[in-house]
């Protein structure tokens, strides 16, 4: 894992690698690990009418800790994708873990309302896509409590259309 490379990714800025990266902060009773992620393990898709669905997992084949950004709609440099509105955007978060009295998956959502997803870049021709998010989250059908914020970015140059 190579953090060093995950500062600025958002910025549009292009490295043969795809990196998506996560933090925490403001945790509230929250039951996950809190620590910060920063993945090679990183692709996007979109579709030709629009939408766009990114995974980074901590370990190759969603293995680890998961985050997922997505919304609806064409894909703009410069626009902001409310969190629940029109288009849709989220960012889930999963954390596998033994510890306390949460065992086992450990799914978390954005909050609607709380935050966006940023489009930074987006050139199909080049393959690239640079973003940044950030949300609140909280459990989703799942043993977790509490809430935290989750922020980060991305940095892929791995985008597949569908």
């Amino acid at each position: 894992m190579a953090l060093a490379v995950v500062a600025g990714c958002g910025n549009g800025s292009s490295s043969m690698e795809s990196v998506i990266s996560a933090s925490f902060s403001n945790l509230v009773g929250a039951n996950t690990s809190g620590v910060a992620m920063s993945s090679m393990n990183a692709g996007c898709d979109y579709g030709a009418s629009g939408g766009l669905h990114c995974t980074a997992s901590e370990a190759p084949n969603n293995f680890g800790r998961v985050v997922t950004v997505s919304f609806d709609g064409a894909i703009v440099a410069g626009m902001d994708y409310p969190i629940g509105g029109a288009q849709n955007a989220g960012v889930l978060f999963t954390d596998p873990t033994d510890f306390g009295t949460a065992s086992g998956m450990r799914p978390w959502q954005a909050v609607p309302g709380t935050g966006a997803v940023h489009i930074v870049a987006f050139s199909p021709s080049t393959m690239h896509l640079g973003f940044s998010y950030y949300a609140s989250m909280q459990a989703l059908s799942s043993p977790a409590t509490g809430t935290f914020d989750l922020a980060g970015d991305g940095n892929v140059n791995t985008l597949v259309a569908r």
